[in-house]
């Protein structure tokens, strides 16, 4: 008894007032329930820079397909944004997660960033001085709803992503993934 969902990301570009460079670490996070079937669940894309209009794009597909016996603990996308400072130090841009479309098709998804900031002033000057901006020591972590609601966040830009899903057998277990039924589609069944 298994329902299956599939997703693949054929793109992803940052878009990050002041930022000329970046890099993306990924992660998707899923259930007790959920079973991976294909694809790495964590990984890193290529450092995009910037050209005259300073679009950043990763093109990094990603595909991932998980099947499970309950909706619950449904696959979310972690990524983490780095990039270069003035320095050359490896800094954090911003944090952003979305779950997996729930349905089949093509969907774009812009997935807001974010990132901590410093408890005090104090920690906030250190940090820029040693070139150690506040950030999660878990990547996990933007991904957890538990305890977040104390951490002091700044809005960092946003990610575009876009993912073509697939699901297959959810209407046995109760479930609908938003397509009409076989018999009511247009054309020859």
């Amino acid at each position: 008894m298994r329902f299956e969902a599939s997703c693949r990301s054929s793109c992803l570009g940052p878009e990050i007032p002041g930022c000329k460079n970046a890099y993306c670490r990924y992660q998707v996070l899923h259930g007790e329930d959920w079973e991976r079937l294909q694809g790495a669940e964590h990984g890193l894309t290529q450092l995009a820079r910037g050209g005259r209009k300073q679009e950043l794009v990763w093109n990094f597909p990603l595909e991932l397909a998980y099947r499970s016996t309950n909706a619950h603990g449904w696959p979310q996308l972690i990524v983490s944004v780095y990039g270069f400072d003035g320095w050359g130090r490896d800094v954090i841009r911003g944090y952003g997660s979305a779950y997996l479309p729930t349905f089949s098709g093509r969907h774009k998804v812009k997935m807001h960033l974010f990132r901590p900031q410093s408890a005090t002033t104090a920690q906030a000057f250190t940090g820029w001085l040693w070139g150690m901006q506040a950030e999660y020591a878990d990547g996990a972590y933007p991904g957890c709803t538990e305890g977040r609601e104390l951490t002091r966040t700044i809005s960092a830009g946003q990610v575009n992503v876009e993912m073509t899903t697939m699901t297959k057998d959810m209407e046995l277990y109760g479930y609908s993934d938003g397509a009409q039924p076989v018999s009511t589609r247009n054309g020859p069944a």
